[in-house]
């Protein structure tokens, strides 16, 4: 978990969300990793369903068929992950919601939809 840094994650979030997510929204108790986080899936245990439908929305997304059909090339287990070097198949969630890009990218990208 060395390479977690839930502030720096946070940031884009709005208060609500930065005060309900803990450690656990994104990684599940007995497999506390990174490589876990970087998954769509650790997303949709919060953003599934008709008030939060992000991960509907990805799955059916360019984005999303491009991950199921190159999950075995995402490299997720990666210390540092960064898209271009260890991985390039697809964009996940992770992508930018926890700054992947080694310029920068996505860093800061904001949880809000309406703020982008």
């Amino acid at each position: 978990m060395d390479d977690c840094k839930p502030v720096e994650i946070l940031e884009g979030f709005d208060s609500l969300s930065r005060e309900s997510a803990i450690c656990m929204s994104c990684h599940l108790r007995h497999n506390f990793s990174a490589e876990q986080a970087r998954e769509p899936e650790a997303c949709g245990r919060c953003h599934l369903g008709p008030d939060h439908p992000q991960k509907e929305i990805y799955e059916e997304s360019a984005h999303g068929i491009a991950y199921r059909a190159h999950k075995d090339k995402m490299n997720p287990g990666s210390s540092k992950w960064v898209v271009g070097e260890d991985y390039s198949a697809a964009p996940t969630c992770a992508t930018c919601f926890t700054a992947a890009w080694s310029d920068g990218g996505c860093a800061g990208a904001s949880a809000s939809a309406s703020s982008r």
